[in-house]
Formats: C-alpha cells, structure tokens, sequence
C-alpha cells in the first residue's frame, strides 16, 4: 500500500523515466531532478528559434539546423561589411552591395595589367631586337597574385 504508492507517485529519491524516452532519451534522473533533465535533455523536441522558421528538431540537433537554416540572421560574407541578413538574403545582398565593387576592381586590375603591358612590351622594344619572353605579377587587392607569361616571337 502505502510504501508503493510513495515510490511510484511521490518519492524524489526514485529514478524516473525521462518524458523524451520516446524520442530515444535513455537517461533516468532521480524524480527530483525530472524538471532539470527535461529542460536540457538532447532528445527533447524543440521549435526553432528562428523568427518565421518553425521546423522542429530534437535538441542535440537544432545546432546543426541552424548552421544552415534560411531564417538565420547571418554576417554578410564580405571583407568589411557587417551588415546582418536573413541567410536566405545573402546572394541578393552580395549581387546588390557588393557585385558592382568587385567588377569595379577586376576592370581597374586589369586596366593596370594592361597598362604594365603596355609599358613593358614598349620598354622591351626598344632595348632589344631579339624575341623576349617576360613574366610579371599583378595584385588586386583581395583577389590574390595571379602570374601572366606574355612571349613576342
């Protein structure tokens, strides 16, 4: 009677079955921890945190959800700016705010690959009459160094 009705209802010192078991928690908390356990127990079904998102993922998986969930408010990807969009934003944001500058730097780093060229090969002209091979290397800032071969025959 009494003793088993204890154990069963009331007793904190008994271990428990977590409420998760059936999303795979194995674990048993003593009763009286029961509340603490729910509260951070991995196989728990939670709802992300997501403003517009709602899918619905185990706990110990949500962050794994996040790294790749359209309604994450993210840093943009480019040097220098830190504007915050939706990740499902970003390509609009990066063609918006950005595409223009990068063309913008790839015809300035080649109006100046052409220019060396030219001043080069002009040079060259005039220093020899024999047929000359030359290697150069250009810079654009944040597009890294790219070696050019020009060879006159």
């Amino acid at each position: 009677g009494g003793l088993g009705k204890h154990l069963e209802e009331g007793c904190l010192w008994v271990r428990v079955e977590c409420g998760n078991a059936g999303n795979g928690c194995t674990e048993t908390p003593l009763r009286k921890d029961l509340p603490v356990h729910e509260a951070i127990c991995p196989a728990a079904v939670i709802a992300c945190p997501n403003e517009g998102c709602g899918v619905q993922h185990a706990r110990g998986s949500m962050g794994v959800h996040i790294l790749t969930c359209e309604h994450e408010r993210v840093t943009c990807l480019c040097p220098g700016c830190d504007t915050r969009v939706l990740r499902r934003n970003m390509d609009a944001h990066i063609e918006s705010r950005h595409l223009g500058e990068a063309v913008q730097l790839l015809q300035n780093a080649w109006s100046n690959v052409a220019r060396v060229e030219e001043r080069e090969l002009s040079q060259q002209r005039h220093a020899t009459d024999t047929p000359t091979t030359w290697e150069f290397n250009w810079r654009a800032e944040g597009w890294g160094v790219g070696p050019y071969f020009v060879s006159e025959t």
